[in-house]
């Protein structure tokens, strides 16, 4: 909507270059403060992913946001952009003296209402629990899972976290030596801040060897984390020998990363000291091109490598990430050699995200030539049996590129079981608009199926059998039962 010739002049000077394969549309909207007045001068800040989100595990492509657009709000509190539509994104509003403004989601290009909210503080000390001493270490603190802010506490463990906007939050602490505390939720409000101070037991300290599994040759220089995403909590010396301070009782698991072996896993006794010893094994390469549709290679592609199934909940048993080379090359080094085949995915930002499945296990694995084509855009709307827009339903997206298997068993398995590209990168979801709009503008070719969920993620509708093939493809979601819960009222609804 124009709302004045000063508001479309915004957009001119600060605008940042997109990606062109994606599909663009105007991204509008409203800066109000707490009490509904607009504000001016708001700077709105548009982040699309620069990568590919390996639920955490691609962090070596940090950042993992990167700055798409940003335009600063009229006197009316209106802004205006250009937005890829369907595409993960974050909206970011730093404006003091308000809590930062976050939302995650997929643009529909729908005319935003974004509501600052008063400040919120978390303050805390964290500290030994044998001689209460201040002890220094890392603070996430988490929204859902997702961080949202990272400070380092001072020498004395003393740590502050301003303008958080006032909601639930989980608080991790990663202390330098001392045991890793559980996690611990806090409310915030803008009434008072609020003060979250951990005690830190010492843990217990776990020495140990890494060597060579072929040669028994040490490895020096080798990473130790106490898990998956942990920080490096230690390294092996020039023989191989390494000591971890703080590990925490009870059972747990010690990492140990190189960059050309397989990942060792160390799975701590119930109590009392460990001694921990890695052979590692040489570990699978993977090595292939990537192209454009016309052959022309991709530089700089995200590129990454896994082995994962899934049971209650996904687990990943090794990953690699890398980017491509000028010339379209990749090499991703490390992976595990066993009875997983490693799952390639590739692209993004600004290209479809393709995947491909199985092929021949070995020391070297050769993907040979992998044509990551322009992204496909599929768009439509959730309508109630009376034909009306259904509001802030979830819509969920199931499938990936159809010639992502190497042999037609995998395809057959596929049927009954999630494959890896399906667990990592083929569940994409978020809420229809306020018009019931809905869109995801990162496929490739491939078949999909397309799910309504409600209230506690009840199954409101399901087409199966999307076939997208064109640039856009339209799809017009009829529900058979009208869910009035979730109709009416809400006139700007969350990305999720």
């Amino acid at each position: 909507m124009v709302r004045s010739r000063a508001w479309l002049g915004l957009l001119l000077p600060i605008a940042v270059a997109l990606p062109a394969q994606w599909t663009m549309e105007p991204v509008t909207g409203t800066v109000v403060d707490p009490r509904g007045v607009p504000i001016a001068g708001a700077e709105v800040e548009l982040r699309t992913l620069a990568g590919i989100d390996l639920r955490g595990l691609d962090q070596g492509l940090a950042p993992p946001w990167r700055r798409s657009a940003r335009a600063r709000t009229d006197r009316d509190g209106h802004f205006g952009m250009q937005g890829p539509v369907g595409v993960p994104c974050l909206l970011v509003v730093d404006h003091a003296p308000f809590a930062v403004f976050l939302r995650e989601g997929r643009l529909v290009g729908a005319d935003l209402r974004l509501e600052l909210e008063s400040a919120c503080t978390l303050f805390g000390q964290v500290r030994a629990a044998a001689d209460g001493a201040g002890q220094p270490a890392e603070v996430l603190v988490l929204d859902e899972g997702s961080p949202v802010r990272s400070v380092r506490t001072d020498a004395e463990g003393h740590y502050r976290c301003e303008r958080l906007a006032s909601e639930g939050y989980t608080v991790r602490f990663l202390p330098d030596g001392a045991a890793v505390p559980k996690d611990v939720d806090v409310e915030l409000t803008a009434a008072a801040p609020v003060e979250c101070s951990p005690t830190l037991r010492a843990g217990r300290t776990v020495t140990g060897s890494v060597c060579d599994a072929n040669t028994g040759a040490p490895i020096p220089g080798a990473a130790l984390l106490l898990g998956w995403q942990s920080p490096v909590r230690a390294r092996s010396d020039a023989a191989g020998r390494f000591v971890v301070a703080g590990f925490p009782e009870g059972a747990g698991e010690l990492h140990c990363l190189t960059p050309d072996h397989q990942r060792g896993i160390w799975h701590a006794p119930q109590a009392g000291a460990g001694e921990a010893t890695f052979r590692l094994g040489a570990g699978t390469t993977a090595r292939g091109r990537l192209v454009d549709e016309r052959g022309a290679p991709l530089a700089g592609a995200a590129v990454a490598a896994f082995g994962v199934e899934s049971n209650t909940q996904i687990y990943f048993h090794f990953a690699a990430v890398g980017r491509s080379d000028a010339d379209g090359r990749f090499e991703l080094t490390g992976l595990g050699y066993d009875e997983q085949i490693p799952t390639l995915l590739a692209g993004g930002e600004g290209r479809a995200l393709v995947g491909r499945e199985g092929g021949h296990k070995g020391i070297e694995l050769d993907y040979g030539t992998v044509v990551v084509p322009g992204p496909r855009l599929l768009r439509g709307c959730v309508v109630d049996a009376d034909g009306e827009p259904v509001v802030g339903v979830e819509v969920g997206l199931w499938g990936g590129n159809d010639d992502r298997f190497a042999e037609d068993r995998l395809r057959e398995e596929s049927r009954c079981r999630h494959d890896g590209v399906e667990m990592v990168a083929g569940w994409r979801f978020h809420r229809t608009a306020a018009d019931g709009r809905f869109a995801f503008g990162d496929l490739p070719r491939g078949t999909y199926e397309v799910e309504v969920r409600g209230v506690q993620g009840a199954r409101l509708g399901l087409v199966t059998g999307v076939q997208v093939k064109d640039r856009v493809t339209e799809l017009r979601v009829e529900l058979q039962r009208d869910p009035p819960l979730l109709r009416g009222g809400a006139r700007h609804m969350p990305w999720r």
